[in-house]
């Protein structure tokens, strides 16, 4: 389960604070970096994505997946949108229009992309229904739901995706300790950003 809690401006010194957890199997490696990319986060060390990262200028994107029974035979990497992201100057509305309308070449994804130059901090899901909007500032929660949506496992809840109540009660928990091929990622985030402006 990966479940994601921020404070998005709302808080006197920090534009940002994040909680973020991740379980993910375990041939989706994960590498501290970015090979070499200015982006500070995890790597995923088979498709060399990222599913939480952020950037020097101030560009931050992370996402989860959204749980289905069903995936696509050949996606395209989740973890390459967060990169894509990072890597370019697209405003994160920008950015997350073009993506979902590229959404169906992906697995179920919710995404969320903010720019603390500009103040911005945008959704996107490509999974029913399909939506892009602003993060409003203040508490905010994602799971394997939609933003903010009373997802099961955020009110200690199992969900039904198709799994069966076993394997949905072995992998509900915020750090996964079953026999299951899991690998555990938690990262804590506060971003105190401040813009350096020259006098002329």
């Amino acid at each position: 389960m990966c479940i994601a809690a921020w404070v998005w401006e709302a808080h006197p010194l920090y534009r940002l604070l994040l909680v973020f957890n991740r379980d993910e199997l375990h041939d989706s490696l994960w590498m501290v970096g970015d090979g070499g990319r200015k982006i500070l986060g995890g790597r995923d060390g088979l498709a060399g994505g990222t599913w939480l990262g952020c950037t020097r200028n101030g560009r931050i994107a992370f996402l989860t997946n959204v749980r289905e029974t069903c995936s696509l035979p050949v996606p395209k990497s989740r973890g390459d949108i967060p990169v894509k992201f990072l890597e370019g100057e697209m405003s994160p509305m920008e950015f997350a229009e073009e993506v979902v309308e590229q959404g169906d070449l992906y697995n179920g994804f919710n995404l969320v992309l903010a720019d603390l130059r500009s103040k911005s901090m945008v959704f996107a899901t490509n999974r029913g229904p399909v939506a892009i909007e602003l993060v409003s500032p203040g508490l905010h929660v994602l799971s394997n739901g939609s933003l903010d949506s009373p997802w099961p496992n955020q009110q200690r809840q199992l969900p039904d995706t198709g799994y069966g109540s076993d394997v949905e009660f072995e992998v509900s928990s915020i750090f996964v300790d079953a026999e299951l091929d899991m690998v555990k990622s938690w990262k804590q985030m506060q971003v105190e950003y401040q813009i350096e402006e020259s006098e002329k």
